[in-house]
């Protein structure tokens, strides 16, 4: 559960920089369906890295 947790924070923070990087470099607005995908595919990548990480300890 803690895994989760984790990897979901990790991805709402990496959401969020990619989002006000976008803002402010490219001035583009982002859609909801844009974040979402961005969001998922950030889940996913943070916990499995934090699943083969821990598998190692």
């Amino acid at each position: 559960m803690n895994i989760i947790l984790t990897a979901f924070v990790l991805a709402m923070i990496d959401t969020l920089l990619c989002y006000l990087l976008f803002l402010k470099k490219f001035k583009i607005k982002i859609s909801i369906s844009f974040l979402l995908i961005l969001l998922l595919i950030s889940f996913y990548i943070f916990s499995v890295l934090i699943e083969f990480i821990l598998s190692k300890f």
